[in-house]
């Protein structure tokens, strides 16, 4: 008899233990545990959120966030408690099932990111993965935030070839790999430079100055130098 009162209060002892200790979920954070998975929702969130750490899987829309160790949840898949905490899940049944007749769609969020509040290390929702935040040069080169996996990480762009049109000074880099023809125009406003510049798309099956002159009569001249083909224009 003593044997099996041991058995059963080790078995209690081990299905209390089985549930893990609550985790904080910060500011403005409610936290629910359904028994697999754990879950902290929040109503708004602002630049530089960021998940508890064991909480990996961010789903956000607006301005409201859960976060949760389940990796496979979405916005379809969240415990009635956790959907009555954010607007866009009001429409979920019993465990994150969409209720009968109603329309499951959910419209997705397509606002931009705010950059100006993102560092690298920020967790980021999934509807911004893949995109960056950063001004990226013309020709490429420097470093960028990408989206991806959920946090913002830093992310070095390679440069594009490009060639020089006008000056240092002066002047602008057009794309090679964009077949674009540098832009030289008189500038008629003076004082100033004499030329002002920019770039333009050679027309399709075109790559010399004969067919570029053809298909700009106005233009003045054009030259040519390394493949690379600047055609000026007269001011006014």
């Amino acid at each position: 008899m003593k044997h099996i009162v041991f058995f059963l209060a080790a078995l209690a002892l081990t299905a209390c233990s089985s549930t893990p200790e609550a985790i904080d979920c910060g500011e403005g954070g409610v936290y629910h545990y359904d028994g697999d998975y754990a879950y902290c929702s929040y109503v708004v969130v602002r630049g530089g959120f960021r998940c508890p750490e064991s909480l990996t899987n961010l789903i956000m829309r607006g301005e409201e966030a859960v976060c949760t160790d389940r990796g496979d949840a979405d916005e379809m898949m969240l415990p009635p408690e956790v959907c009555a905490r954010v607007s866009w899940c009001e429409s979920m049944g019993d465990g994150g099932i969409p209720d009968a007749g109603m329309d499951a769609d959910v419209d997705a969020d397509t606002s931009e990111p705010d950059c100006s509040a993102v560092e690298a290390g920020d967790t980021c929702p999934s509807h911004h993965e893949g995109e960056f935040c950063g001004e990226v040069p013309r020709c490429g080169g420097g470093l960028v935030l990408n989206c991806s996996g959920g946090t913002w990480q830093e992310s070095e762009v390679g440069r594009a070839p490009c060639f020089e049109c006008g000056s240092e000074e002066n002047g602008t880099d057009c794309r090679v790999d964009l077949r674009e023809f540098c832009i030289q125009t008189a500038n008629d406003a003076l004082p100033g430079p004499e030329f002002e510049y920019s770039c333009g798309t050679l027309p399709e099956d075109c790559s010399e100055c004969g067919c570029l002159s053809a298909e700009f009569p106005e233009s003045t001249d054009c030259t040519e130098s390394g493949g690379n083909l600047t055609l000026s224009f007269p001011g006014g």
